[in-house]
């Protein structure tokens, strides 16, 4: 699709959401105000989205999208954030939300496209060689998005943990200069058992993790908590 799209922009909609009536304009004008304003043309812009549960008719919550105000984050910070270390504070930080996408298509172009072995994980990958690249990640702060969340089974169990896996392998180089590729390979795990209730194996993941990098888990339980 990107191969043979012929507009400026490539804007992603889910099969399943509803976009606003505004969306678009509201997301070309936020991303060409902030290339006037400073000076860069490779952005990624997201929006917040209202959250629907499957089998409800009310948004559960509104998903708060990442450098929906200044501060936006750039550069490496938003590597170490998608790889558990939290990233610069100072940042304004977020969901990216493919769903709500609106990117340059020459960007995606320069950036090689998305690695089509992933069916979880591709936009993280993208941002990550995106943000090596220097690119910056800003925001509409306005829901323009309903997400209707669904269970799938590319969504559940050992699916996404396996994805999750190959993004840490591709990266392996980025982790082991951090000295962090062991911890992310845990840690990893410790996010899969908690999501599916598996609270033994979550707490000796947690437990590995900790020995591993006890300042990132404690600075990540001191974030949890200010939320």
């Amino acid at each position: 699709i990107i191969d043979i799209a012929r507009g400026e922009f490539i804007t992603f909609f889910d099969d399943d959401d509803e976009s606003d009536k505004k969306r678009i304009s509201s997301q070309w004008k936020r991303i060409t105000e902030y290339e006037r304003d400073n000076d860069c043309n490779l952005i990624f812009c997201y929006a917040n989205r209202n959250v629907v549960l499957v089998g409800q008719n009310i948004t559960d919550h509104i998903a708060e999208a990442i450098g929906r105000s200044a501060p936006e984050p750039h550069g490496s910070a938003i590597v170490d954030h998608l790889f558990g270390f939290n990233g610069d504070q100072h940042f304004v930080w977020g969901l990216f939300g493919s769903c709500t996408m609106m990117v340059r298509r020459d960007s995606l172009i320069k950036l090689g496209g998305f690695d089509e072995r992933f069916r979880r994980c591709a936009e993280w990958d993208m941002a990550i060689r995106a943000a090596l690249a220097g690119a910056y990640f800003i925001a509409v702060d306005e829901p323009l998005v309903t997400q209707y969340k669904t269970s799938t089974e590319d969504k559940a169990k050992k699916t996404s943990l396996k994805y999750a896996l190959l993004l840490r392998q591709k990266h392996k180089k980025y982790l082991c200069e951090r000295r962090s590729y062991l911890y992310s390979l845990v840690y990893t795990h410790a996010r899969f058992h908690y999501a599916n209730e598996n609270w033994l194996r979550f707490r000796l993941a947690i437990f590995l993790s900790l020995l591993l990098k006890p300042q990132t888990i404690w600075r990540q339980w001191i974030t949890a908590r200010r939320r």
